[in-house]
């Protein structure tokens, strides 16, 4: 429930930066060639950027396709999404840039199976060809569509390394399970490992995953105290939950839990960012110990290394 703060927070600090340029002068606009949305087809989302090119996601009728748009915003290519497997239609999902390649992610419930399956497929983002086709990477056993479990993906911010994640179905009493694939740039796996959160599904939640340079995982999450003890916490005026940071690496067994707090604040808001170089960086909105009236915005990093 407090996504909004961070999306107002991000807002808050653009907009600041974008009046203080304004009152100096006016920017120059620079005007990209008229699309035709028969022809072109409708503009989704933007994928990525990198120094020469914009890769878009558009929809024409009932299909997508992906655009790749020069620095002069001219179109290079506009290619087909192929989200056919056996007659069977996917859904898409993720869809990522890397060093090389662009990575489709589509996912498909079997009701045959009872499973919800997960399939990938690779091109080159210099001319769209293909360098995998649909393949399954990954299940989740589900006895039924409505509690399927979820799939997600990210990409390191270096684009070396590609995680997907999976949320299995788990009831709201459970512990939230998981599993994790680390693949490289090229999605040739380099490690997988199941866990389980070491808190009740209703006590924590994960707000943020990402993933570094070095393959290992990073969450950011919710502690939440006990339902009677919140009670009295509340009454008193005081924090009812914590921020947590959870690793997960390549060498480990179980997750590493480190709680993030600062003496005499309440941290009611955060996000994170990872760099490609530099250490953790995290901010959002703080309060004095015994409110929740907010006081202000705080910014704070951590070891990259030690985490």
């Amino acid at each position: 429930m407090h996504k909004p703060f961070s999306l107002l927070f991000s807002v808050f600090l653009i907009g600041t930066a974008l009046h203080a340029q304004t009152k100096t002068h006016q920017a120059d606009v620079t005007w990209g060639p008229e699309l035709d949305i028969k022809k072109d087809g409708v503009f989704q989302s933007v994928i990525d950027d990198d120094d020469d090119a914009i890769y878009q996601l558009m929809m024409r009728k009932h299909d997508y396709f992906i655009q790749r748009m020069d620095a002069g915003l001219h179109v290079v290519y506009q290619k087909p999404l192929d989200l056919e497997l056996d007659k069977e239609r996917l859904s898409l999902g993720n869809i990522l840039v890397t060093q090389d390649n662009i990575v489709v992610f589509a996912h498909y419930y079997d009701r045959k199976l009872d499973e919800n399956q997960l399939f990938m497929e690779t091109y080159a983002k210099s001319d769209f060809t293909p360098v995998k086709r649909l393949t399954k990477i990954a299940r989740i056993a589900a006895e039924k569509a409505s509690n399927s479990g979820a799939f997600d993906v990210e990409t390191s911010p270096d684009g070396s390394k590609v995680l997907v994640y999976m949320a299995k179905p788990t009831d709201k009493e459970e512990n939230k399970k998981f599993e994790m694939q680390v693949f490289d740039g090229d999605m040739t796996p380099i490690w997988s490992k199941d866990i389980t959160l070491p808190y009740p599904s209703d006590e924590f939640s994960v707000e943020q995953v990402e993933l570094d340079n070095d393959g290992s995982v990073v969450g950011l999450g919710k502690k939440y105290a006990e339902k009677h003890e919140a009670k009295d916490l509340k009454r008193a005026g005081q924090a009812t939950y914590e921020h947590h940071l959870l690793v997960l690496t390549k060498d480990d067994n179980e997750l590493q839990d480190y709680p993030i707090k600062v003496a005499n604040k309440f941290l009611q808001d955060m996000t994170l960012r990872m760099g490609t170089t530099g250490n953790i960086v995290c901010g959002g909105f703080f309060s004095n110990t015994g409110t929740w009236s907010i006081r202000g915005t705080f910014f704070l990093s951590l070891d990259r290394q030690t985490k």
